[in-house]
């Protein structure tokens, strides 16, 4: 397939929502978010005066690292990636931590609580952020700006599903957690688990009228996505490596810069960018994707560690 064909059937794919499945859609993300938020406490946010470097090389790589190398890697891919493309990229380079993020750092062997705490920082601060990087990083990409000038996203409608899908259940899930401690804790482990189930739902039934469309062009991004998120956990780690963090810290946001929030922005894409298959694409395969190689990074620090434990007791 030439570049030239490439470009143009890859936004052939579209995956289109009656009002009503919208709708349910927009209550499943939230309900996704409100399970994230349940999580976040006020103790999370004090706790950042126990490692506030860590907690500033996290934050600082999620909304800042990361976005510089995906506009990096958009220029230097090779052949050049269509609009549409790099425009997925830059949007996942946008999203806040997933929320598997602290139970994959947990298994690596990271500090949990600087995880936990990034999450909330980053989680909070993306109601501002997450469009604001989304804007910014695109305005360093000039192959992009000519479709973002095509789509005229409506601001209104923007804002509305940012309030739907991200302010509100944040919002209500840290209140009901401030308030109902007690019963939070009863719920936290069925709700994640249930968020999950329902993220992995969303994923099967938004691409399933598709399937041949992805099936044929999935080789096409595949590479770019695990490239992608190599990238993004090494630049994590690496980040915190040069900034002198101990080993558990730096796993912690390697882990919380490559592990995004993919749902969300399937979410944001099938309700402003439903014509663009490149992004779909992108973010479709980033959310099947950095759940595998999460759980395979963790697996191999957990096994590094033991093998250092018993190398040492030997």
């Amino acid at each position: 397939m030439t570049t030239l064909s490439y470009k143009m059937d890859i936004d052939s794919i579209r995956i289109n929502f009656s009002q009503d499945l919208r709708f349910a859609m927009n209550l499943c993300l939230g309900f996704v978010m409100f399970g994230v938020a349940m999580n976040i406490a006020v103790d999370d946010f004090r706790r950042i005066t126990k490692f506030p470097k860590s907690l500033v090389i996290g934050f600082t790589s999620q909304w800042l690292v990361f976005p510089i190398v995906t506009i990096y890697l958009i220029y230097l891919w090779s052949p050049p990636l269509p609009a549409s493309v790099a425009l997925g990229l830059i949007l996942v380079s946008s999203f806040p931590g997933g929320n598997m993020s602290n139970l994959l750092t947990t298994v690596a062997k990271g500090n949990a609580a600087l995880s936990v705490s990034i999450s909330a920082v980053v989680s909070l601060s993306s109601i501002i952020l997450t469009p604001t990087i989304f804007i910014l990083a695109s305005y360093f990409v000039p192959a992009v700006q000519p479709l973002l000038k095509a789509i005229d996203p409506d601001p209104g409608e923007i804002l509305r599903t940012f309030l739907g899908i991200l302010v509100i259940p944040l919002i209500l899930g840290m209140t009901c957690n401030h308030f109902f401690p007690k019963f939070i804790n009863k719920i936290k482990k069925p709700v994640r688990i249930l968020s999950v189930t329902i993220f992995i739902s969303f994923i099967i039934i938004a691409l399933s009228g598709n399937v041949e469309n992805f099936k044929k062009y999935f080789h096409l991004v595949a590479l770019l996505v695990i490239f992608h998120n190599m990238l993004g956990m090494a630049s994590g780690y690496f980040w915190s490596k040069w900034n002198r963090l101990p080993e558990a810290d730096a796993r912690a946001v390697s882990i919380e810069t490559g592990i995004q929030n993919s749902g969300f922005g399937l979410g944001i894409i099938f309700l402003l960018f439903d014509n663009l298959g490149g992004m779909q694409l992108v973010v479709a395969v980033w959310a099947i994707w950095d759940m595998i190689s999460g759980l395979l990074v963790a697996s191999f620090w957990s096994w590094r560690s033991r093998y250092k434990t018993a190398a040492v007791i030997e």
